[in-house]
């Protein structure tokens, strides 16, 4: 489960339990006022308001694996999730609904990351792939083309990207 703690008192928060797999991976909101976490039920994940502990399951039948990593837009209006089939999704926030479906890459989809302006989208897996968010288009794919795995990434303000890169997988 996930146990949400107050830094000032120690004391609990939010909890949340039931979880099929152990959550690995979260992300705030940018109002800190709801959280998303991986290992919810039948490759979905889930979504809870901190203030009230009510949650809700987003799931969408195309999705085929787990969700590897979640990432929320800075406007808080969608949320992005990649997943171990290779698939991203675009969710509303306000309907729970994947509104955008892309099979981003052939293997598996490991790491995302947002553009600062929310414009584009970077996944990573056997490469890096950018992605317009609005048209669902491929922009661009990089990487050293040598099995690395990028496994986390972080898009900064300045326009950097930065990866993490570790193991070794086929080509994409």
């Amino acid at each position: 489960g996930l146990v949400i703690f107050d830094v000032q008192t120690g004391k609990i928060i939010s909890t949340q339990e039931d979880f099929l797999m152990s959550p690995y991976d979260i992300a705030w909101s940018p109002n800190g006022s709801r959280l998303v976490a991986t290992g919810d039920m039948g490759y979905g994940f889930r979504r809870w308001r901190v203030d009230t502990d009510k949650s809700v399951r987003l799931y969408d039948p195309r999705v085929a694996a787990f969700a590897t990593q979640l990432a929320w837009s800075s406007d808080g209006k969608r949320i992005a999730s990649v997943h171990a089939d290779g698939t991203l999704c675009f969710w509303t926030a306000s309907t729970n609904q994947c509104d955008g479906y892309i099979k981003a890459h052939f293997l598996q989809a490991l790491s995302l990351a947002w553009s600062p302006d929310g414009g584009q989208i970077a996944t990573g897996g056997g490469i890096i792939r950018v992605w317009d968010t609005s048209t669902g288009n491929l922009l661009r794919s990089f990487g050293l083309n040598d099995g690395s795995i990028y496994s986390q990434l972080e898009w900064l303000p300045s326009g950097t990207l930065i990866s993490l890169e570790t193991g070794y997988a086929e080509a994409e």
